[in-house]
């Protein structure tokens, strides 16, 4: 609106209410946010200065944010402040306090920007390119994208009429399985004050748990204005680092008005954040019931009685340890333990049995992650005999083989045409058919006769960021396997009706074969920003190691881009390198530690039904790496170990 106000008068707000005066300045203001309020309320993003509302412009929000979403965006007292260059720290927190209620009454949802610090260059490391300052706002990108996301999902997938934002990880397979729909679900439950704590680890509070619950106790002796700024700073910084849904939960007070309304009132400003899940009081009277529900957005409200004894009682604590409970579940035999597998040629190097057992382990499941090293897959049609088979991990020469084995695919499966995860199912519908996605996921975790065998394929995980690129090259040092790629996903394309986002573009991807490193770039395409290396760069059969790094005609984009080897057997690679020894420093370059434990989450979510511990997963992949001679590298472990905290969650 500032640059509109420029455009349309010729002066900055500033300089315009110092020439023609409050009154002048705010007619000015209101005629010029009406218009852009009536002309452009579809498909424009309006930015507003909340400072310069005055009481008809606040007017006009409030009317416009009746059908439309307006976002108070907030930051915190010590980035104002420093952004500012130092005023009065008193008088700048007074000023704040004052304009929150304003800019909150104009607005129907608020987020909170947490401040991103680019780590320092000499934190980098080593055997990693530092990645381009660019991408320092690229965590805070992802968390206003998953909170838009929220704010812009319908009540029903199909309702007409309105733009969607789409979720960020519709390849994982527990994405579209909402909690309340599955089996034996937890949430951890950790306070508002706990959560700000700087040491607060929110990964590690969340493992095993199926939903974050943010607790809010209003017995403490805080401001309002205060307590609300602390939920709004505690659900960003939740919503950054886990993927789990939220739920928000005020512990209610007494039954006075008063207390009864301050409830509503942090209610209320809680479903202005769009968790996933909030909770309400069912003693309220049924009016004050209904206007919660009536406004609650996209939010799913919880009804809820306290007891006597308070949920965050010593008692509670001691008896309710998240393990505890789902250890509880298999020694009452409600749940089996399982026996899970990765079946290849030569898998020695494989990190995926330590990073899957140590996750049963931190959920407190029994089951059984096992390497299998085999010819051929005579040895899975000998697992899937057995009744505590939970599921097996395929990999080459085996994904495409696999598929005259199962009895269904998914949907990914399908259009990369390969398996790379098999799981059992256990029950068919009264038609004979296999049941849905909820179906497979509520029998997980049991054991008895196979019934079918349904194969999926996690490298979608890895492929769905990637959707929506028309234009591809391929290089391969054998041309005519090259051409056989270009065939397959050619066919793939055609075929792939309806497994695409509705977000991609529509129309074929083409396909161009680089014959050779020295071929120029094609002039009819745009230097890549996505280069994807899956070369082996260790030797196989005694044939020595490739070597491969990328020509300097290849990598002329001036934005520079994500450079990705999808082996892990060996790191210090020439193409890694090369990438750290680029002069411009803008490719971010990422190897097969990088990629595996993505890949290893939805695979754990296939074989259990329940979210992943992705930080264990991670820092367990690092710590299980061995190079070809079997040595581990406890310096890079150290170094990679500390830079998980800057990961997505």
């Amino acid at each position: 609106m500032d640059n509109m106000f420029l455009e349309t008068t010729g002066f900055s707000t500033a300089k315009y209410r110092k020439q023609f005066g409050p009154a002048n300045y705010n007619l000015r203001q209101e005629e010029l946010l009406r218009t852009v309020l009536r002309e452009d309320d579809r498909g424009s993003i309006i930015v507003c200065n909340g400072v310069s509302l005055e009481r008809k412009s606040q007017a006009l929000l409030q009317d416009f944010g009746r059908t439309h979403p307006v976002i108070l965006v907030q930051r915190d007292l010590s980035s104002i402040h420093n952004y500012l260059g130092g005023p009065d720290l008193q008088r700048l927190k007074d000023m704040l306090s004052l304009t929150a209620p304003v800019l909150r009454a104009c607005s129907n949802y608020e987020f909170y920007n947490i401040s991103e610090i680019k780590t320092a260059s000499t934190d980098a490391l080593p055997d990693h390119p530092v990645a381009p300052a660019f991408l320092t706002l690229k965590r805070a990108q992802r968390t206003f994208l998953k909170f838009l996301s929220l704010i812009t999902t319908p009540e029903h997938a199909n309702s007409p009429g309105r733009m969607v934002i789409p979720p960020l990880e519709p390849g994982y397979p527990l994405a579209d399985v909402a909690i309340e729909r599955r089996k034996y679900t937890c949430a951890v439950q950790v306070s508002t004050e706990d959560i700000l704590t700087e040491d607060a680890n929110i990964q590690s509070l969340e493992v095993g748990s199926d939903a974050f619950e943010i607790v809010l106790d209003l017995s403490q002796k805080s401001q309002t204005a205060d307590l609300m700024n602390d939920v709004s700073a505690c659900m960003s910084k939740v919503r950054r680092s886990t993927v789990v849904p939220i739920i928000y939960h005020v512990l209610p007070t007494s039954s006075a008005d008063g207390s009864r309304t301050l409830y509503l009132q942090h209610v209320y400003h809680g479903l202005r954040l769009a968790p996933e899940y909030a909770t309400i009081d069912l003693s309220l009277d049924p009016r004050a019931l209904a206007d919660v529900i009536a406004t609650r957005g996209t939010t799913r409200i919880i009804g809820h009685l306290h007891t006597d004894k308070a949920w965050d009682d010593h008692f509670w604590v001691t008896q309710y340890e998240m393990a505890e409970v789902t250890k509880a579940l298999y020694t009452s035999f409600t749940l089996d333990p399982m026996k899970m597998y990765i079946i290849g040629i030569r898998i020695g190097y494989s990190v995926s049995p330590a990073m899957h057992n140590l996750a049963y382990e931190a959920c407190g499941m029994p089951h059984e992650f096992i390497r299998i090293e085999s010819p051929s897959l005579s040895s899975l049609k000998e697992l899937v005999r057995k009744p505590n088979f939970g599921g097996s991990i395929v990999i080459q020469p085996f994904k495409m083989e696999v598929i005259a084995l199962v009895d269904s695919l998914s949907q990914h499966a399908r259009a990369i045409g390969a398996v790379n995860t098999v799981i059992p199912v256990r029950r068919r519908n009264q038609d004979g058919n296999l049941p849905s996605d909820l179906g497979i996921f509520q029998e997980r975790n049991q054991s008895g006769p196979i019934q079918a065998l349904y194969g999926d394929n996690t490298e979608w995980i890895g492929l769905r960021s990637c959707l929506g690129v028309m234009n591809i090259a391929i290089f391969n040092r054998t041309y005519e396997k090259a051409e056989s790629l270009v065939a397959h996903f050619s066919r793939l394309a055609q075929s792939s009706v309806g497994t695409s986002s509705p977000n991609t573009p529509k129309g074929q991807p083409s396909f161009v074969i680089l014959k050779s490193r020295e071929d120029p770039w094609p002039e009819h395409l745009r230097q890549p920003t996505i280069i994807i290396s899956c070369i082996p760069a260790d030797p196989i059969d005694d044939r020595p190691a490739a070597h491969f790094t990328l020509p300097a005609q290849w990598m002329e984009s001036a934005t520079g881009g994500v450079v990705m080897e999808t082996a892990y057997k060996t790191l210090n690679t020439p193409l890694m390198q090369q990438m750290v020894n680029e002069p411009k420093k803008l490719w971010t370059y990422m190897d097969g530690l990088d990629f595996i434990p993505e890949q290893a989450f939805a695979q754990f979510e296939l074989f259990t039904g329940k979210r992943a511990p992705r930080r264990v997963m991670r820092e367990e992949a690092l710590r299980a790496w061995r190079d070809e001679q079997g040595n581990s590298n406890m310096e890079m472990v150290r170094r990679r170990l500390k830079a998980i905290d800057d990961q997505e969650p």
